[in-house]
């Protein structure tokens, strides 16, 4: 289960009387009537956070505090159950829970840096694309301005060819006139 196995689970009342607790117990073994006295008298709390936690059962609130219990520091968990009235507590030991923090932060960190891997690569891939779209419009344009250039040369030497054809025309008009005036 949860922490594994190293809690207690316990159904009170809004007085922290006990009604149930889970079996076996693995950190208080002793029978307990009822839960926050017990830890005052046994464990090394604060009494402002034991106030504290009293009062949200007793209002059938949320929250959590921390106590030391045979030389190890716990933590106290609680929040209102199914059962009316009744509050669900949890006692779990403050290195197991925080071992289990830790599985998460280790995921998390491994979650968001496959997502930033990821993110990379569509990055590149977007790079990619848009640069050989880039080479593919510069090919085009260089085809069309050399194909211009052709068609500009070829104008070019039509236009040679009419001046001479126009000179050739001239003379042979010149020729042509000059002969019959003769």
């Amino acid at each position: 289960g949860a922490y594994n196995g190293q809690n207690d689970c316990y159904v009170v009342y809004p007085d922290g009387t006990v009604l149930m607790s889970t079996e076996p117990k693995t950190e208080i073994q002793q029978k307990i009537n009822n839960l926050f006295d017990y830890v005052r008298e046994n464990a090394t709390v604060n009494e402002a956070d034991l106030a504290q936690a009293r009062e949200k059962v007793a209002q059938g609130g949320t929250g959590s505090m921390m106590f030391r219990y045979s030389g190890k520091k716990y933590y106290l968990a609680y929040q209102p159950s199914s059962l009316e009235g009744m509050t669900l507590v949890g006692i779990v030991k403050r290195s197991e829970a925080e071992s289990g923090m830790r599985n998460v932060q280790v995921v998390t960190i491994w979650m968001l840096g496959m997502q930033t891997v990821c993110i990379l690569i569509i990055v590149v891939l977007v790079m990619i694309e848009e640069s050989e779209q880039k080479l593919k419009r510069e090919e085009e344009e260089r085809k069309m301005l050399a194909h211009q250039k052709e068609l500009a040369s070829q104008l070019f030497r039509l236009a040679d060819h009419g001046n001479r054809m126009t000179k050739i025309v001239q003379r042979f008009h010149a020729v042509h006139i000059h002969a019959h005036a003769l």
